[in-house]
């Protein structure tokens, strides 16, 4: 893990072994949009945070556009499950139902 809890980033052996494994023609896991090795976007299938493995069979290339849609959408649901998870941790307030002679 590297600082701020980000993973490593994709080293360039790393993201051509990636295009070679899904073939000679790149084409975008999201859309089917065929890109190039150096347009590529190298994205975890399941979310590095999320306890997604950093290794090949966790990549899958994306296109600048449907990473930016994947990862937008990732962080608003971690947003989201964290704010419940928060919800349910906090203690109810107490409520008196005694009244207090004046």
């Amino acid at each position: 893990m590297t600082r701020h809890g980000r993973p490593p980033s994709f080293t360039k052996a790393q993201r051509y072994e990636v295009a070679i494994t899904y073939g000679a023609v790149i084409l975008c896991q999201g859309c089917g949009y065929a890109i190039y090795v150096k347009e590529m976007q190298v994205d975890h299938h399941l979310a590095w945070i999320d306890g997604g493995p950093h290794e090949l069979l966790n990549w899958q290339p994306l296109c600048f556009s449907c990473h930016a849609k994947k990862s937008a959408r990732e962080h608003k649901n971690n947003a989201k499950a964290k704010r419940k998870a928060t919800a349910k941790a906090a203690p109810e307030p107490e409520t008196s139902t005694e009244t207090e002679d004046a």
